[in-house]
């Protein structure tokens, strides 16, 4: 009897390697397709949520701003001679933020908000008629129409369209000299992520400031 025709062959041949080779190249591969599709649904997902929060908190803060100009009384949509018409913390009115716009996301202090590269806000403030509330050019109605407009690095577009009246309640001084709260930012961060998102908003019952 031949001994060596009944013991079994170990090992791995050569097409044996090649195909499981292929095998978990085939794994790997869908692998990083899966994490690939799962960044970008990510990165769309940041950027729908980014749009909207910049345009709600831009608008929020124009219509935290005087109808009149607290220091002329006017209320034209445009800036006094001693007020930048690019620098937001000069602003003092509704009507200075119109024909604003700039290509990088600041603060109103002017601080930069890196997190917010490539993104672009722009605002129209003009009177709006009483009865359509669409634009209107012959003389101050007492309301404003607001409109922001914020785009994405990819060029999608977010519009935020605001009213403002010069006898709305944010217009109602309080009824005693004191410092009050009347506009309120926040800035979020999730965990060791860069990723942040700001909002802001105004309260329509001025609450008085317990540091003021």
């Amino acid at each position: 009897m031949n001994s060596s025709s009944s013991k079994r062959r170990n090992g791995l041949s050569l097409i044996e390697v090649v195909v499981s080779s292929m095998l978990v190249g085939t794994v790997v591969v869908g692998s990083i397709s899966l994490l690939g599709a799962s960044v970008r649904t990510h990165t769309v997902g940041c950027d729908m949520v980014k749009g909207p929060l910049l345009a709600d908190a831009l608008m929020a803060e124009i219509v935290s701003m005087p109808y009149y100009d607290p220091e002329s009384g006017s209320g034209s949509n445009s800036t006094n001679s001693d007020e930048s018409s690019v620098n937001r913390a000069d602003f003092d009115d509704v009507g200075d933020y119109d024909d604003w716009s700039t290509s990088t996301v600041q603060d109103k202090q002017g601080n930069l908000l890196s997190e917010y590269t490539g993104w672009s806000r722009s605002v129209q403030v003009k009177w709006a008629d009483r009865l359509a509330a669409n634009e209107w050019w012959l003389y101050d109605t007492g309301i404003k129409r607001i409109v922001v407009t914020v785009t994405a690095p990819d060029g999608t577009v977010t519009t935020r369209f605001g009213m403002r009246s010069k006898e709305g309640s944010l217009e109602q001084k309080p009824t005693l000299d004191k410092t009050v709260v009347s506009h309120i930012e926040s800035t979020l961060t999730l965990g060791a992520s860069s990723e942040t998102a700001n909002s802001s908003i105004n309260l329509l019952n001025h609450v008085e400031d317990p540091n003021g």
